[in-house]
């Protein structure tokens, strides 16, 4: 299936910085009955995800490289595709939460609570056959860098080989895109990672069609949620400049793509005002409103709640970093 054959459909990017409202705007996309929304599965964003092999593919390119590529990206794949045994125990017994925080030592098994065969049934077939088809060939060998009891086979593609990647990437991106449409009786797939926003350049390679619903919100109130998270930085400043350089990344992919192929949209503006907002989401989608839109309760938002759980002697450091996003979407002094 290429690009054209989606016409009738559509894919949709949910994206943002994080904390910024992705997961209840997702929560509302799941209420239209023309939409399904994937499970943020991270295999094509991800640190040697499919994205990064194509950005890899003739930037640094060695036969070693190129091994090693193949590797991560199967196992990267292999990971998401369905729960590791002990990350379902430690589910079963209540656990995750606690060794999440409990430790300065990362306790849970990478990727392990992903499941996206359970989702889309066919994933496994999907990623086998980029795999193949990413791979001009493999021999007997190893080097210096292969990891211990590793067997002795490297797998190998050519620099020059960048357009058969991109089709086999977009067979395998949309065939699970199609699959995932005709299983949940859907018109619209809907992709959930958070830092989408920051990858729409490489996605719009693989089909032009594909649009972004950006999600942003007072940039102190992410910083402050992001000092509670496990995976971001516990001290202000370095929150805070964190959630710059991505909304920094974002303007620079913003310049290079079509302005019609992103929406950009405020927490306190969807909260605020959820059925106006809510229609001209639709409009941009290309689906019609529907009530049900409104069954997820926004009352939730916490806006302003940098104020109380930031040290008021950290506000000035803070609001200096954050200076460029609060100036650009009209926090400033609020």
């Amino acid at each position: 299936m290429v690009a054209n054959q989606m016409t009738e459909k559509g894919i949709i990017l949910v994206g943002g910085s994080g904390r910024s409202g992705t997961t209840v705007l997702n929560k509302v996309l799941e209420q239209h009955p023309m939409t399904t929304v994937s499970p943020p599965l991270r295999y094509m964003i991800d640190p040697d995800g499919v994205l990064e092999f194509m950005r890899g593919l003739d930037r640094g390119w060695s036969p070693y490289g190129a091994d090693i590529r193949l590797k991560r990206l199967k196992k990267l794949l292999g990971d998401v595709a369905k729960p590791a045994l002990l990350s379902r125990f430690i589910d079963q017994i209540g656990l995750r939460k606690k060794l999440s925080h409990s430790s300065r030592y990362h306790l849970l098994p990478k990727y392990g609570h992903l499941n996206a065969q359970g989702y889309c049934p066919e994933f496994a077939r999907f990623a086998d056959d980029l795999i193949k088809e990413l791979t001009a060939f493999s021999y007997r060998a190893s080097w210096v860098g292969t990891k211990f009891l590793e067997p002795h086979e490297m797998g190998y593609f050519k620099p020059t080989d960048q357009d058969k990647a991109l089709e086999a990437v977009r067979r395998f991106f949309l065939g699970i895109v199609e699959t995932s449409l005709e299983r949940h009786q859907a018109r619209i797939y809907v992709d959930r990672n958070t830092w989408n926003h920051i990858w729409l350049e490489e996605f719009l390679k693989i089909d032009p069609t594909i649009k972004l619903l950006h999600i942003y919100r007072d940039p102190r109130d992410v910083v402050a949620s992001y000092m509670a998270q496990n995976w971001m930085p516990r001290t202000c400043q370095q929150a805070a400049q964190i959630y710059q350089d991505l909304m920094t990344k974002w303007w620079e992919v913003r310049k290079r793509v079509p302005k019609e192929s992103y929406f950009e949209v405020s927490l306190e503006e969807l909260s605020g005002e959820p059925e106006g907002t809510l229609h001209k989401i639709c409009e941009f989608m290309n689906v019609e409103f529907h009530p049900d839109l409104l069954n997820i309760s926004l009352n939730g938002a916490n806006a302003g709640r940098w104020q109380k759980d930031i040290d008021i002697a950290e506000h000035g450091e803070m609001n200096k970093i954050l200076q460029p996003s609060l100036e650009a979407y009209g926090y400033e002094g609020a």
